[in-house]
Formats: structure tokens, C-alpha cells, sequence
């Protein structure tokens, strides 16, 4: 089974790959998994569980630079990590294969050290900590659009992969905890507002624009997975929205474990076509 390992450079403002780098003949991973906390109440017949947490592993790995010219290799590859070492900038994600799967995860470097070995070949033991959970490779999207007379009505392909799913405008949250949304609004709408919603319908995360009209042909993102808010003009421009937010309500979406509805508001009071556009990461263990 054929196993690879490959470190791949983001730019926070765009979230767009701009460089990968793929390691060559790795030797001893570590970390490559998963942990958890538990604390747990005990009593003489039954303990209850109290908390459950996934934690976060170090991962560990050693690079391997073989000769001709490993020295020269090896200092190629820090160069190329230096490009990156800003984490206000950059984001930097580990994707791992086993032959089966890709499963991606957001670190940064907290250790680089090089290791002279035999015949030639030098090493660069690599120690990488975790800023998410493992996730699977892309986003899942739902969309909901609206109707001249201001119903909602969802689309999306109904999916099941890697413990969630989506139908209709339901999230089904298969990780342990909650996951962080990217709410994207295409206006016009008047007020904009969103809401998760539990199984009866009572709401228990909003975010609200309260006396903001969104223009037809412009976008507002609420991003709480790269935990920005912004506009873009239908011109292009980008303007940080983060102020514009309702502060008595969240500022953010988090989809709790299990089963949540999506309710939104998109009158437009006019002639318009506005649709809003949800996307998550889907974590794993």
C-alpha cells in the first residue's frame, strides 16, 4: 500500500492553494490518528461520562533527502517551508494518503530539525502541530434560493460520505463536535439573517444584518471557518464587514453533532434572485 505525504500552502485572504510540496521518502510518522479526553464521573456501580473531547496530536515525521546533493535538497525544502512560516498569511496543510483515502489537517511547524544519516542521505525530522481535526478533502455545499413571493426553497445534491450528509435544508453533522460554517449571501436582500435551527425548529445560532440592504450582483461572507466577515462589490471589491454584524446575536454559525435545519431570510422586496450558499468542512476522525 502505497503511502504519501504532501505539505500544501494556502493565502488566508483568498483561501486558494498557491503552492504544494510533495515529501519524499518518509520514514516514522507519529501522530497520524486521533486521542481522546474523558472525563468521566464514577460511582460504585456506573461511571457516566461527563465530557468527551478529541484531542489533537503532534505529528511527527522524518524527511529523508537522498544523494545526489541531500544537503542541497534539504535546504530547498526549508526555504520553501520559510515562504510559509507566516500563520497571519499563510495556511499551511498536511495532506496524508494511505492508498485507500486523503485526509488533509492545518498545522504549522513547531519543530525543524536536520539530522546527517548514512551514505549521504540527510534528514529533516519534522514536528507538526494540528490546528483542526482531520478533514476530508473539499467542501459540501447547500443552497437555498428564493422565489418572487419570498418562499425558500433548498437545492443540493443529497450526499452521504465520511459521516455526513446533506438533503433538502438539513445539515447532518457526523463529528463529535460542532463544525464551523461559510454562510455566503447574493443579494439583493433586505436584513439578511440566518438561522440553525434544532429538530423542532427552535433556533440556537442566528447571525442578523439588521437595517442593511445587500445589493443585487454583490455577496456578504460570514466565514467561521476562516473566521472572517466581508463584502464584495459586484465590481469585485472587498470590504471587511465584521462591524456590520449584529452583535447581540452570533457571529458565527456552528452546526452542533446530530441533525440542524437552515432558516434564512431573503426578501428582497423586489424583482431580484437572491440565494444564499452554505458550505462545511467535514471533519473526521
Amino acid at each position: 500500500m502505497v503511502r504519501s505525504f504532501k505539505l500544501i500552502a494556502y493565502n488566508r485572504d483568498t483561501d486558494s492553494n498557491i503552492d504544494e510540496y510533495i515529501l519524499p521518502s518518509v520514514t516514522s510518522p507519529s501522530g497520524i490518528g486521533f486521542k481522546q479526553k474523558v472525563t468521566v464521573q464514577e460511582t460504585d456501580t456506573v461511571d457516566y461520562v461527563v465530557r468527551q473531547v478529541v484531542q489533537k496530536k503532534d505529528i511527527k515525521l522524518t524527511v529523508n533527502f537522498v544523494p545526489p546533493d541531500g544537503y542541497e535538497k534539504a535546504e530547498v525544502f526549508q526555504n520553501w517551508l520559510g515562504q510559509y512560516l507566516s500563520l497571519e498569511t499563510y495556511k499551511l496543510v498536511l495532506e496524508y494518503s494511505n492508498g485507500l483515502n486523503n485526509r488533509l489537517v492545518d498545522v504549522y511547524i513547531a519543530d525543524y530539525e536536520l539530522i546527517p544519516q548514512e551514505a549521504g542521505v540527510v534528514g529533516v525530522q519534522l514536528t507538526l502541530k494540528p490546528l483542526t481535526p482531520n478533514y476530508l478533502r473539499g467542501r459540501q455545499t447547500i443552497n437555498i434560493i428564493a422565489s418572487r413571493f419570498n418562499k425558500t426553497y433548498p437545492y443540493s445534491y443529497p450526499y452521504r460520505y465520511g459521516g455526513g450528509s446533506l438533503s433538502g435544508n438539513e445539515i447532518n453533522n457526523g463529528f463529535i463536535a460542532g463544525i464551523p460554517l461559510c454562510i455566503t449571501l447574493h443579494g439583493r436582500i433586505v436584513n439578511p439573517e440566518v438561522s440553525l435551527c434544532d429538530s423542532d425548529g427552535n433556533a440556537y445560532m442566528t447571525i442578523r444584518f439588521s437595517g442593511l440592504t445587500l445589493a443585487a450582483g454583490s455577496q456578504l461572507v460570514i466565514d467561521g471557518i476562516n473566521q472572517r466577515i466581508y463584502h464584495i462589490a459586484s465590481n469585485g471589491t472587498v470590504t471587511d464587514y465584521f462591524n456590520e454584524i449584529d452583535k447581540d446575536e452570533s457571529t458565527f454559525l456552528i452546526a452542533r453533532p446530530g441533525i440542524s435545519q437552515i432558516q434564512a431570510n431573503l426578501d428582497s422586496s423586489e424583482e431580484s434572485n437572491p440565494y444564499i450558499e452554505i458550505s462545511y468542512i467535514q471533519y473526521v476522525v
